[in-house]
Formats: structure tokens, C-alpha cells, sequence
């Protein structure tokens, strides 16, 4: 049956077939006006073809299942847009070109079975089973004709494992040599899709809290609405929703919101009030795609609690805490040892390092004059009560260093605590 597409009429062409000799009875098949030239030929063994086959324009030479000898043609299936471009033999579930959707065609049941729809055959042992017809396009006669199949004829699978012998650091996809290839039972598609398509599981790329400071001073208090934002880098994988958890509380903070990359939500109140005390909390991402699925975590977000240290030039000894905070410089002290510069300016003569409570000067190195150890230069001073972000009064050491004359251009004294 050929489609004339000048006068809008169909034709009937008599072409051998195995099963049905020239001359016999044909019901013709109703081709719609997208079938171009191209002959189709061909009735079931049993049955005549009484269905609509709708082909796209463009139909390469694959080959698809169009009769069956057992049971006369079944249900129209639409065909699942997803399915590679490849072909498809509508009882082996191969699949076919993209642009065949949202096309149609006609297929038989599966015989002892009543399955009649390509989305129900994925369950369904059919090895055995088939013995029916291919429709199939020749290129060079522009013909669309149905040739047997054999049936029951399986695919070749290993008979067992397939150890790895690799010299010289090759590689077989994913495994190396010593490796073994699980490949029993397997084809060798099989074997080269497991070889070379291996699953990367989500994965987080940063989670953070929006203005939030990591670290803060002694005696502040963390409250209020946050604003958690985070990236995923989904790989393989697929990630609906994610959860905020609160480290510190050992709770959920946000329960399943969904993986837009931002989410606010009221934090419980807590105040840092010691040297490292700390707020944390982490996102907990679930990458449904593997069965069971799987959990990832981010890295923590945390808020941690450090005591100032206050140092400079000074006018004047500092004698209470709102002197000490006067002084020019500060910066957290966020270990037991750690070097600072002071810089001394060039007008004063009086320099002043005010360290929280338990830390000392071990060293004060003069960087501007060689290099001069002038650690006894700074000494020790009656403590002062300093008060924290929280309003506690914390003990300091105060030292303080004084010289006859201004420097006539900055030093900078690089001082160690311990």
C-alpha cells in the first residue's frame, strides 16, 4: 500500500511474503497523510492487519514489530518520549528514535500473557515468546516490507566474571587491572554500560547562613530569623528537599524544604558566653535517584566564641574597661599562641596590649629596628575587668611599653602570646 500524495489516495502493491502467496485477499491498511511515498506490504498470518500504523516522515532504517502470527494486532501504544534513538522491537522493549513521539503504532499481545502496552512489558519475560513479523524500510526499493522473524533466539551473555589484565596503568572504563567485572549473565552492552557508566551521588558545594559572622565575641547572643543558603552539585543524582539540622540542639531546625538554594526559619536562642563556645549547623540532603536512597550532609556552619584582644598607643594607661576597648586596635584571639603587630605610630611614646583572661606575652620582636627582641620592654600591669559582648566582666593582662621619645616613623612590634 503506497500514499499518493498529489491526488490524496492510497494504493495497494502485491510484494512476496513467506507466509502469504501473490494473489491472496489483503485487507488494506489506512495510512494517514504523514506516511510518505514509501510502500507498505504485509497482512498477519491468521488475521489481517486492521489497525492504523502512523510512521513519522522521517522513519530511518530501523526495524519495528508490526504483526504478530499468533493473535491479531492489539492496542494502539503511544510510545514513551524518553526513550533513546535507537529503534524499537515492540515485544524486546528496544528503544526508538525521539521524534517518534508522540506518534503511534500498532502492536500484538504478548501470547499467555494479556499484556498489550509497551509500559506494561517491563516485567515480562518474553524470550520465547515472540514469532511474528519485522516491518522493515529498504532504502534502496523505498518500500516498507514485512520479513519473519525468528523466535526465542537469546542475546549472548558471559558465563562468568571477567578478571581485569591491564599493563601499563590502562584502564577498562572504571576498573583497573585486578579488578573483577561482575559481568555472569550479563551481555556485553551490559558489561560496557557497567564499565563505563559509574553513579556520583549528590553532593553539597557550600551551605552557609546569609550575614551571619563565624565568629563572634565572647558573650554574644545568636537569635532571631536566619537565612540558610546552600548549592548542590546533583551529579547523578536527584534532590527534592533538605533539611537544616541544628548541630548543637542535636534537632531538626527545617524539615524537608525544597532544594531551591534558600530557606529562613526562627534559630533557637543560645548565648556564646566562653572562649569557643559555639552555634552550628549543617544541611542533610537526601538523593532519591539510587534504591535505598542515599543521605549526604554538608560541612558545618558554625558561630564560634572568641575573647578580644585590645592594643595600640595610648595617651594614657587604660584603667577600666572602657579605656582598654579604647584602644586603636583589636582582633580575636582564636589560640593560646599567636602573633600580632602593634603599630606604634609616630607621635606617642606609650604602647599598651590588653590580653584576655590566661594569656601572656611570650615575645615582642621589633620588625623596624633589626629585628630587636624587646620582650622585657613590655611590662606586666595590674589586671583590669574588662566587660565581654554579654556584659561579664572578664580579667586581662595589660602590659605596656614606654620610650623617652616619639619614633620618627612607625615600628611595628610583632608580638607572641602564649
Amino acid at each position: 500500500m503506497a500514499y499518493d500524495v498529489t491526488n490524496n489516495t492510497s494504493t495497494i502493491e502485491l510484494v512476496e511474503s513467506p507466509d502469504i502467496p501473490v494473489g491472496s485477499d489483503l485487507t488494506p491498511i489506512e495510512l494517514p497523510a504523514i506516511v510518505p511515498s514509501p510502500q507498505l506490504v504485509g497482512s498477519d498470518a491468521i488475521s489481517p492487519v486492521g489497525e492504523i500504523v502512523e510512521l513519522p516522515k522521517t522513519l530511518p532504517a530501523q526495524q519495528l514489530i508490526a504483526v504478530d502470527n499468533v493473535s491479531p494486532v492489539g492496542d494502539v501504544i503511544e510510545l514513551p518520549p524518553e526513550l533513546p534513538p535507537e529503534g524499537v522491537v515492540l515485544l524486546e522493549v528496544i528503544p526508538i528514535p525521539n521524534f517518534l513521539d508522540p506518534k503511534k503504532i500498532c502492536c500484538p499481545t504478548v501470547p499467555d500473557t494479556g499484556v498489550d502496552r509497551l509500559e506494561d512489558l517491563e516485567d515480562v519475560d518474553t524470550s520465547g515468546r515472540f514469532n511474528g513479523y519485522i516491518l522493515v524500510y529498504n532504502e534502496i526499493t523505498d518500500t516498507y516490507v514485512h520479513e519473519p522473524k525468528p523466535s526465542g533466539i537469546p542475546e549472548s551473555t558471559f558465563s562468568s566474571d571477567i578478571t581485569v589484565v591491564l599493563s601499563g596503568g590502562k584502564t577498562f572504563g572504571k576498573y583497573r587491572n585486578g579488578d573483577v567485572i561482575p559481568a555472569l549473565g550479563k551481555t556485553a552492552v551490559e558489561v560496557i554500560l557497567l564499565a563505563t557508566v559509574e553513579y556520583i551521588s549528590a553532593t553539597f558545594t557550600s551551605f552557609s547562613v546569609t550575614g551571619q559572622a563565624s565568629t563572634v565575641e565572647v558573650g554574644t547572643t545568636v537569635s532571631g530569623s536566619k537565612t540558610f543558603t546552600w548549592n548542590i552539585t546533583l551529579n547523578s543524582g536527584a534532590v527534592p528537599t533538605i533539611t537544616v539540622y541544628d548541630v548543637t540542639a542535636a534537632s531538626n531546625l527545617i524539615t524537608d524544604t525544597p532544594n531551591d538554594g534558600s530557606e529562613s526559619s526562627t534559630i533557637v536562642t543560645v548565648q556564646l558566653n566562653s572562649n569557643g563556645a559555639n552555634q552550628a549547623w549543617r544541611g542533610i540532603g537526601t538523593d532519591i535517584t539510587p534504591d535505598p536512597d542515599v543521605i549526604f550532609n554538608s560541612s558545618n556552619f558554625t558561630i564560634t566564641g572568641r575573647y578580644f584582644r585590645f592594643y595600640g598607643y595610648a595617651s594614657a594607661s587604660p584603667t577600666d574597661s572602657l579605656t582598654v576597648r579604647a584602644l586603636p586596635q583589636s582582633s580575636y584571639q582564636t589560640s593560646n599562641s599567636q602573633s600580632f603587630n602593634l603599630n606604634t605610630g609616630s607621635l606617642l611614646t606609650k604602647f599598651v596590649v590588653a590580653l584576655p583572661p590566661g594569656r601572656t606575652i611570650s615575645q615582642v620582636i621589633d620588625l623596624d629596628a633589626l629585628n630587636t627582641d624587646i620582650t622585657t620592654e613590655y611590662i606586666i600591669q595590674p589586671s583590669i575587668n574588662v566587660v565581654d559582648a554579654g556584659g561579664t566582666s572578664r580579667v586581662y593582662n595589660v602590659y605596656e611599653m614606654n620610650i623617652g621619645v616619639p619614633y620618627s616613623a612607625t615600628h611595628r612590634h610583632q608580638i607572641t602570646t602564649a
